[in-house]
């Protein structure tokens, strides 16, 4: 009875170990179960790639922000003029009008002056550093000559800078100039005549401020083409015809009226004049420029005489107005075109501008000539070393 009594409590001891462990067994197997379920019906998939995305956002972050907004802006130069055009209402021809025209640097790096670029009769400059820094200012300075203009004249200059988005800016300079000797027109041009049509004379006005005791002292043609004559002539002005020569030569004319009077201001005024008279012969180019000149030493040009019809023509002789022109032809293509080479030996005593001509006479079936102007200037400090 004794042993039946210990092996029944040993068994009923294991049952009760079995029971606990059992129920131990069941508990972790719901928990386990719990867990997952959570985990695949709670939190899909797609939510759980966007948990895994929004945990690794904060590391991603600056890339992103960098992607969006770029590289950090260039910094760089703005020019700016206060007033990039200036009247100076009028003046008297000879006086020198100054204006400085001011700018500032209105970027955020410095801006660069790389150079200033001028119109005839106006001279300018940076009057300040060529580098200003951001928030700098700065001028140009220019200078209108007024000598030699007359009425109504604007000039310009154009100022390169580092600025890359107005890398050339335009200033202008202007007024009313007015000249104790004007004459009107300032250049005179006959365009094409035809040989069998003389055009009418032109118009040339001189007219001089009153009050000042000023008169015309000398007026001349530098060509023959042009012949002068006197209108009239009344209070502080002169009149005169200029009209084109009879027989005049084929091919193109130039040259210009002097004016001389008794000016301080105004001693001497050019009026240039051109034209083209129609022919079967045309010579190229239609005037020699010499350049700069050496006493003694020679330059040498050339000249082309072509027909422009259908006559065949010959070169007959070529005369200059000066001893110091020496030519020589030559016969390219026989009765349709010429060379002629043009030499100028200028003398030891020849000073200044030079202003001469040359005269080719041709034959077409009648005879006929071409006028050549030839101009040059001496070089003065060439004469004064060699002197």
């Amino acid at each position: 009875m004794v042993t039946i009594s210990r092996d029944s409590g040993r068994s009923r001891g294991g049952r009760t170990q079995s029971a606990v462990l059992c129920a131990l067994l069941v508990i972790a197997a719901f928990a386990g179960c719990s867990g997952n379920k959570t985990e695949k019906e709670g939190t899909p998939d797609h939510t759980k790639s966007l948990q895994a995305s929004s945990s690794t956002a904060p590391e991603r972050a600056p890339e992103a922000r960098s992607d969006a907004a770029g590289e950090p802006a260039v910094k760089q130069p703005r020019i700016k003029f206060d007033r990039p055009d200036y009247d100076f209402g009028e003046v008297e021809a000879g006086d020198d009008i100054e204006h400085a025209f001011v700018f500032e640097n209105a970027g955020d790096a410095p801006l660069a002056i790389h150079e200033v670029l001028t119109s005839c009769g106006c001279t300018g400059a940076p009057a300040s550093e060529k580098e200003i820094p951001p928030g700098g200012a700065g001028e140009i300075k220019a200078v209108f000559h007024s000598r030699g203009f007359q009425g109504a004249v604007k000039k310009g200059l154009t100022v390169e800078s580092n600025d890359p988005e107005n890398r050339f800016v335009r200033l202008t300079i202007g007024g009313q100039v007015i000249s104790e000797v004007s004459v009107e027109p300032r250049y005179l041009n006959w365009e094409t005549i035809r040989p069998d049509k003389a055009p009418e004379p032109r118009t040339l006005t001189i007219r001089f401020l009153p009050g000042r005791g000023l008169r015309l002292e000398k007026i001349q043609s530098e060509s023959p083409s042009v012949v002068l004559t006197k209108v009239s002539e009344g209070e502080n002005k002169v009149v005169y015809s200029a009209a084109l020569a009879e027989d005049l030569p084929t091919g193109r004319f130039t040259g210009r009226i002097t004016i001389r009077t008794n000016s301080g201001r105004v001693p001497e005024v050019h009026v240039p004049f051109q034209g083209l008279v129609q022919g079967n012969v045309k010579v190229v180019p239609y005037l020699l420029s010499f350049g700069r000149l050496r006493p003694g030493k020679a330059s040498t040009r050339d000249l082309r005489v072509t027909k422009t019809g259908r006559q065949d023509f010959t070169v007959e002789k070529v005369k200059a107005t000066s001893s110091a022109i020496t030519t020589e032809v030559h016969e390219e293509k026989k009765g349709a075109r010429y060379r002629i080479k043009v030499t100028y030996t200028p003398a030891g005593e020849a000073r200044g501008r030079i202003a001469e001509r040359i005269t080719i006479f041709v034959n077409d079936g009648k005879r006929d000539f071409l006028e050549v102007p030839i101009y040059g200037t001496m070089d003065q400090g060439a004469a004064r070393h060699e002197g």
